[in-house]
């Protein structure tokens, strides 16, 4: 199995890591760690360099502002994918580990490798190291989940429970997707005891409370059209 893992350093990104001893994966996988240097978040702006240009006018110590903060995030990142790929070493040695350093937007970027890699899994916390960098480019969990062209999975830290074996549920709704989900969890080596779950929902609302659920800004013909086209 081929697993890319999303790591920027976060206590999110630990979680990750850690969430993969009861993740029934095989031992023979291949394991890349990508750490994504996102060097517009924390640095100084294109206007904010500018500016600074054109006050002082000194272009060369604007840009060179920019490029030691360039290099401060590509080593941050460097040390952060290092770490990462050590602690996958030692709690999996039967795995081979390597990473890489990319820079640019997380989210576009992990997808971005996963795809050139062909990943079979993609690994993330579900909280990255910068709250503003979520309200401003989005969850990069939530990006990949959606965009991704592999499966995902999204750790996030469990509310304790006592320990114990894994409990998996499965949504099925009969559709091809479903049955790659149950196929993906099957493939698995898990721990004597694991409990797996498969639910479906029977969802009997009429559908047109679901279209206004769902576009409460559509008018009632709007509402009326979609309703005709979907049954």
């Amino acid at each position: 199995m081929k697993i890319l893992i999303g790591y920027d350093g976060s206590e999110s990104s630990d979680v990750a890591i850690d969430d993969l001893t009861r993740a029934g994966l095989p031992r023979d996988s291949d394991v890349l760690v990508i750490s994504v240097g996102d060097l517009l978040m924390s640095g100084p702006s294109a206007a904010e360099i500018v500016k600074a240009a054109v006050t002082s006018r000194r272009v060369a110590a604007s840009l060179k502002q920019a490029q030691t903060h360039a290099q401060r995030v590509i080593k941050e990142a460097g040390e952060f994918a290092l770490k990462a790929a050590d602690e996958l070493r030692s709690r999996f040695p039967e795995w081979s580990v390597s990473c890489e350093v990319i820079t640019g937007t997380p989210a576009w970027e992990l997808i971005d490798a996963a795809n050139r890699w062909n990943a079979d899994l993609a690994v993330v916390g579900s909280q990255g190291r910068s709250a503003i960098g979520r309200l401003l480019l989005g969850s990069v969990s939530k990006k990949l989940a959606t965009d991704a062209g592999c499966s995902v999975r999204v750790a996030r830290r469990a509310v304790k429970r006592g320990g114990g074996p894994p409990r998996i549920i499965i949504g099925v709704d009969g559709s091809p997707a479903a049955e790659e989900a149950i196929h993906a969890v099957g493939q698995r080596v898990w721990e004597y005891g694991t409990e797996v779950r498969l639910i479906t929902v029977d969802d009997d609302t009429p559908l047109p409370a679901r279209v206004s659920t769902f576009l409460p800004q559509a008018t009632e013909s709007e509402r009326r059209l979609i309703c005709r086209t979907l049954t």
